[in-house]
Parts: structure tokens; sequence; C-alpha cells
């Protein structure tokens, strides 16, 4: 997880670019994906629900980014997933967008 990111590749004025944030911070360990419209949420290879991802985010990512960062912000990848994705409600709503993300988004 949050391996390459660079916060600067991303425009958050914009609601997509957390999404993209997301799924990059995320990647290998949490991977999404579109199965007949649906958002597939894998961890470490096994389906999860959102439940189940907000959990995994406000404790087992919250604690990564303690143990590097501790209580100190700077603008970095971990602080700012921090801020973003610290509530369930936040979450939920950037993962019921990540379906338009996902849609349209380039594939390598």
């Amino acid at each position: 997880m949050f391996n390459n990111i660079d916060v600067n590749n991303y425009d958050f004025h914009f609601e997509l670019h957390y999404c993209g944030f997301l799924i990059d911070c995320l990647f290998p360990e949490v991977q999404f994906g579109l199965e007949n419209d649906e958002i597939i949420i894998k961890l470490n290879g096994r389906i999860i629900d959102i439940d189940e991802l907000i959990y995994f985010i406000n404790f087992n990512v919250a604690h990564l980014i303690y143990s590097i960062v501790g209580t100190n912000c700077v603008k970095n990848s971990y602080c700012y997933f921090r801020y973003f994705f610290n509530t369930s409600d936040k979450i939920r709503h950037f993962v019921n967008i990540t379906k338009i993300y996902l849609k349209y988004v380039p594939t390598i």
C-alpha cells in the first residue's frame, strides 16, 4: 500500500480524483473492479463488502499510517489519506462513485 504515490498527480478539486487516490493508495492489498456494473472489492484476493473495507481502513490502514507519520501531518499520501477517508460516510461516498471512475478510467 501507498507505493509510489505522488499527491501532486491528483486534483482534489474533483471528486473522481479521490477515487483514483483511494484505489492507488490501497493497491495491491485492496483492489476494486466492476462486474455486471457493480463494484467488487477484494482484500488480498478475497471479495469483501463495504463494511469490511471500512473496518480495514479504520484499523489496519490507520495503524500503518500512524506507525509511519505518528500525529505529524506533512504533505504526503499518508496524511492526505487519513484526512480524506477518516469516516465511514466518506469511505462509503467515494466507494459508491468509484463505479463511475472504474467505468471510464483508461486501462493499462
